[in-house]
């Protein structure tokens, strides 16, 4: 076979497997699903695709329920139409702390970060409506704050340091419709 048609094989027979996998399991992976800790299953508010439209961008926020020990989230920032950055974010217990861990990625989804690293955050407040999370491993001040007003609103503040001080970033977020 000639490494033309191995680069089209390859990846197909990927997305085949993974397809025969789903459908053969599917049923049973949504039975045997472990049910989320304790610790996470008091932000799982959180979970649910949400929309903004900040200053003409468009902004799309993803978090999954949690599942056992973990919550996973996704991110996309797109400026004039075309996507300028994502993120991939996780919520996980790590030793008696939860942590949320993410990493940034231009439109041509190259990483910001070193490839063994992440920006980490622990939580250190929340409540039925508000998570706060506040940026561990790092000089710099940082805090992540979700909050739920009501069913359909997601509010994300990002508080930072700037060379003028601390600036605080506010996201408002709609429910997508599905």
């Amino acid at each position: 076979m000639n490494k033309r048609i191995a680069r089209c094989f390859v990846p197909l027979t990927l997305v085949v497997l993974a397809a025969a996998f789903v459908a053969a399991g599917g049923e049973e992976t949504r039975k045997t699903t472990p049910a989320p800790s304790a610790k996470l299953a008091e932000i799982s508010w959180m979970a649910g695709t949400w929309k903004a439209d900040v200053s003409g961008d468009q902004l799309d926020e993803y978090w999954s329920p949690p599942s056992g020990d973990s919550m996973f989230g996704a991110f996309r920032w797109m400026k004039g139409g075309k996507p300028w950055m994502y993120e991939i974010l996780m919520i996980a217990e790590e030793g008696n702390d939860v942590v949320l861990r993410l990493k940034h990625f231009d439109h041509k989804l190259v990483g910001w970060e070193e490839k063994a690293e992440s920006v980490a955050f622990r939580l250190v407040g929340h409540d039925a409506q508000t998570a706060e999370f506040e940026r561990i491993e790092s000089e710099e001040r940082t805090k992540l704050t979700y909050r739920k007003p009501s069913p359909d609103e997601f509010i994300v503040e990002l508080e930072h340091t700037t060379k003028e001080g601390m600036k605080k970033d506010e996201f408002r977020f709609r429910r997508a419709n599905s």
